[in-house]
């Protein structure tokens, strides 16, 4: 997890960073400080979530498990909001995403049956979907320290970065194939459901789309022909397919004519209903997350937690010394140290180390 290396503003850094920070005397320390501060546009930080706002409470996702006999290192957390925390997890072969649903409990009430019920409802996307090539196979269950993780969800890494913030250079390819990714769910009375978030759209080696996050993907199941879940199947594919066109129109208005983008523009009736009961619910978990100071607007990106700075790539800066090399992103009004070492050099070690 990142964690606030100063109180009062938005600088953050893993636990075994800030370990190896801890090495060098307080002076160095406030130096490296300073020289970060003068980074950031803003100054006041916002609050690391408390507990009750993490999936994992006060816990983060282990440092090590195993997958189909094989050992896993963490090599980062992604994000830890309140539904799930998910890590990459890496050996000598190959890399998984580790999402660890819901295990904090909502004061008396108990929520770990939520977890295993979420982790097994992507479990079953992954594995109905593992036809399709550009979603994921479902890793297999999760052990740690022997014991099965009921509401651990796993798949391999696929490499790549969201379409937020990379639309530049998509071709008209890419979304002819999303297009047909998505038309294969519909086909198995499936609906993606939250293709209006960019960040859940990757782009992956030659600009192939992948789709990776299920968690509030519809299935009807057996009962898909009757009529009530079979309109509200119907409705959902509409979004679908109404949230690909939008995002091809804003990226690539190139390939359309006057008339089409005028009619993209138009939000049908049933994603004007949709958004009559979503917006305020939003905007009431917005304003809550703000006025607690976890966040300091309502977008996910004012979080002291970073959710997708590793997939986003953000280039680094560096600070270097005789005594420490130093990486770190910038990321809006925050920043994220990437990595810290110390020099081995015993001419600094005690004036610089403490």
């Amino acid at each position: 997890m990142q964690q606030a290396l100063d109180p009062n503003y938005s600088i953050t850094a893993s636990e075994e960073i800030l370990k190896k920070l801890a090495q060098l005397s307080k002076p160095l320390q406030q130096t490296i400080l300073t020289q970060l501060k003068e980074q950031l546009p803003i100054h006041k930080t916002t609050k690391p979530r408390p507990a009750l706002f993490r999936a994992l409470g006060d816990n983060e996702p282990p440092p090590k498990l195993v997958c189909q006999g094989n050992v896993y290192q963490r090599k980062e957390i992604l994000k830890h909001d309140s539904w799930a925390a998910t890590a990459i997890y890496m050996n000598s072969e190959q890399q998984l995403v580790c999402k660890f649903n819901r295990q904090q409990a909502i004061g008396f009430i108990p929520m770990r049956w939520l977890g295993r019920r979420l982790a097994a409802r992507e479990r079953w996307f992954f594995q109905r979907l593992s036809a399709c090539a550009s979603v994921p196979d479902d890793a297999g269950d999760i052990y740690v320290n022997d014991q099965y993780q009921e509401h651990v969800a796993a798949h391999p890494f696929i490499p790549g970065v969201p379409l937020k913030g990379h639309e530049e250079g998509i071709s008209a390819e890419f979304f002819i194939q999303l297009h047909a990714l998505v038309e294969q769910f519909h086909s198995l009375n499936l609906a993606y459901v939250d293709l209006n978030k960019r960040e859940n759209i990757i782009v992956g080696p030659q600009q192939k789309p992948y789709l990776i996050d299920f968690q509030i993907s519809y299935r009807p199941g057996g009962l898909a022909r009757l009529w009530p879940l079979k309109l509200i199947l119907s409705l959902l594919q509409k979004i679908d397919i109404y949230h690909i066109n939008k995002h091809h129109t804003r990226i690539r208005p190139q390939d359309f004519s006057a008339s089409q983008l005028a009619r993209a523009q138009q939000k049908p009736l049933f994603i004007r209903c949709y958004r009559l009961l979503q917006v305020p619910l939003r905007n009431l978990r917005r304003g809550l997350l703000t006025r607690l100071g976890i966040r300091k607007s309502g977008k996910a990106d004012s979080e002291v937690f970073l959710e997708d700075a590793v997939r986003q790539q953000l280039p680094k800066q560096h600070l270097n010394s005789e005594a420490f090399q130093l990486s770190y992103q910038v990321h809006g009004d925050s920043i994220i140290i990437c990595a810290f070492n110390l020099v081995d050099n015993p001419i600094i070690h005690d004036t610089e180390l403490g």
